[in-house]
């Protein structure tokens, strides 16, 4: 009896340590969805800002959810932009990181933007001053 109240204990502990290292987040868009978004986020550019309403509707819908994660991530040596890093540049970081995955595209899209973030702003070291 003793030894199972102490197996028992045991599993209690790490259950606890494992619940608090791990945090589940809602999905609501994964990748083939965010990349069918932002080709006609693409689209809308390319012609000047000028669509069909429902192809400006679903660009602005990949440009606000970019934009939406990157204004949730903490900056830290995972996620380091270069100072002056503007909006637009977030959004090409993340349709190049869906166009150049597609076999990842059936995983969240937060997963993969924040995966594509840190593939491409990870903390460069300062340049020695002369």
């Amino acid at each position: 009896m003793k030894t199972l109240c102490i197996l028992s204990l045991m599993m209690v502990a790490a259950l606890s340590t494992y619940a608090q290292n791990t945090e589940l987040h809602w999905v609501s868009e994964y990748g083939n969805d965010l990349y069918s978004q932002c080709l006609a986020w693409e689209q809308v550019q390319q012609n000047g800002g000028k669509s069909a309403a429902d192809t400006v509707v679903k660009g602005q819908a990949c440009y606000s959810f970019i934009l939406g994660v990157v204004n949730s991530l903490p900056i830290n040596k995972a996620f380091h932009p270069p100072k002056g890093t503007d909006n637009e540049q977030f959004v090409d970081v993340v349709i190049l990181y869906l166009r150049q995955h597609p076999a990842e595209r059936d995983k969240p899209a937060y997963y993969l933007m924040v995966t594509a973030f840190k593939n491409a702003f990870q903390e460069i070291p300062e340049l020695p001053q002369r």
